[in-house]
């Protein structure tokens, strides 16, 4: 006799996607052929990255479906085929979409759908579009009669998305506390009902993370510090490091050190890949180094140099690469031609990153570069080029509203040539931070 296998009960796999369980939900659902279970799996295998295999899942759409599940089947379609680049395809599987969003009814079903356009322009760069698309969704009601009750996408789980994907306008837009405003208002959406989406929460923490860490936002780290008191997935220990590490560096701004370092060791066990965790070992290098803790800095610097040699640089994933430039950073103090090779290494990379990041078109990542660029020319001599350099670094923070990270590269100006204009730009954000190891640096400037 030949056992046929169990399909685990849906409603378990539904309730391992609302707490971002995604791996189990995907492993109850192994065996369930029902467009219902397919769709679940399409959802969870987006989440985690495998773009491939969400499409697969919906290679085959049933015809004898409600409008609602067909629309939700072709627009997992559409979503699967815009993370992999192929927007033509995309645009059709979203044509199709349309017809039976239309078809449904469903005010549910239209918020999602709306959703998947904003995030297709926003992709593909059109900002108006996606804005235009992400306010429509905040203007959808549910009908009188409508089913929007039996919809997988809660209304207000797609309100959230839509202030995300406007945050994200913003950010495009270089205001960045614009786009704290927006992740905050997007995590009071998912908390305002009770049906959870706990993967969206954590990635939104995980967003709102960086900002904390750039803006210095003092109410935004108390939700995040909060947010570690909660359980966490497994599938976002990426997040859970992000948050940490934000913590770590946010912590040190305001002169608790000792918290600082604690954080970014927590981060560093919550690293969940080698390159993460080669990240928050250079924090916790550079901030020795500011600090002054010779030996602690040297024994980071020491293991980060080991790790870095034991990572795949060309094949890294997503933004990853971005590490090279901190770990050239801090390598310029021990050797020149180390830190140049590093940083050669990391221009070397040329795998192009998913269309739903920010990538180089961000002029952060321009001033990390000019601001690497400047250590390692300093460390070769080259102070004069240095300083063109530092100063890219300092315009573009200061531009784009990041006043520590200005201060940093004012003060290696100043210190290269006591030019007065960046020495008082940088006592006066140490002025705001006057227990920071900025602040300590700032203090033995000329006057």
């Amino acid at each position: 006799m030949r056992l046929q296998p169990r399909v685990q009960p849906f409603e378990q796999a539904v309730e391992s996607y609302r707490f971002g369980r995604l791996g189990q939900c995907i492993d109850l659902l192994h065996g369930n052929a029902t467009h219902a279970g397919r769709c679940l799996s399409s959802r969870a295998l987006l989440r985690l990255g495998q773009y491939g295999p969400a499409l697969a899942e919906l290679d085959v759409i049933g015809t004898e479906l409600t409008h609602s599940a067909l629309a939700e089947a072709h627009m997992q379609r559409g979503a699967a085929l815009s993370r992999l680049s192929r927007f033509d395809e995309a645009e059709r599987a979203y044509d199709t979409a349309r017809v039976f969003t239309i078809a449904s009814a469903c005010a549910a079903t239209q918020a999602e759908f709306d959703v998947h356009e904003s995030l297709r322009h926003f992709m593909q760069g059109d900002l108006e579009k996606a804005e235009h698309f992400a306010y429509k969704v905040l203007t959808i009601e549910e009908f009188p009669s409508d089913s929007s009750d039996s919809y997988f996408v809660q209304l207000n789980h797609s309100r959230a998305r839509s202030f995300e994907v406007l945050g994200g306008v913003e950010a495009r837009r270089e205001r960045y506390s614009e786009q704290s405003a927006f992740v905050c208002r997007a995590l009071g959406e998912l908390d305002a009902k009770p049906v959870p989406d706990v993967w969206h929460r954590l990635f939104l923490l995980h967003t709102l993370a960086t900002l904390v860490r750039d803006l210095a936002l003092d109410a935004e780290a108390a939700i995040l510090r909060e947010s570690l008191e909660q359980e966490w997935p497994a599938e976002a220990v990426g997040f859970r490091f992000t948050v940490l590490r934000s913590l770590g560096m946010w912590s040190a701004l305001r002169g608790d050190h000792v918290g600082a370092l604690r954080d970014l060791r927590s981060a560093s066990e919550h690293a969940p890949t080698p390159v993460l965790r080669l990240e928050a070992t250079l924090d916790r290098a550079l901030l020795a180094r500011e600090l002054h803790q010779t030996i602690m800095a040297r024994e980071e610097l020491d293991y980060a140099e080991r790790l870095s040699t034991q990572i795949d640089w060309p094949n890294v994933v997503g933004e990853g690469r971005h590490v090279l430039l901190s770990l050239a950073e801090v390598l310029a103090d021990r050797s020149a031609s180390k830190a140049r090779r590093t940083m050669e290494r990391y221009r070397g990379i040329k795998t192009k990153l998913p269309p739903n990041l920010l990538g180089t078109s961000d002029r952060r990542w321009q001033a990390d570069e000019a601001f690497t660029e400047a250590v390692i020319l300093r460390a070769e001599g080259q102070a004069d080029r240095a300083r063109v350099f530092f100063a890219k670094a300092f315009e573009i923070w200061d531009a784009v509203g990041y006043p520590w990270r200005a201060a940093r590269a004012a003060l290696e100006i100043a210190e290269l040539s006591n030019d007065p204009r960046f020495s008082e730009y940088a006592r006066h954000e140490a002025v705001r931070r006057p227990r920071s190891w900025l602040a300590h640096r700032a203090s033995n400037l000329e006057s």
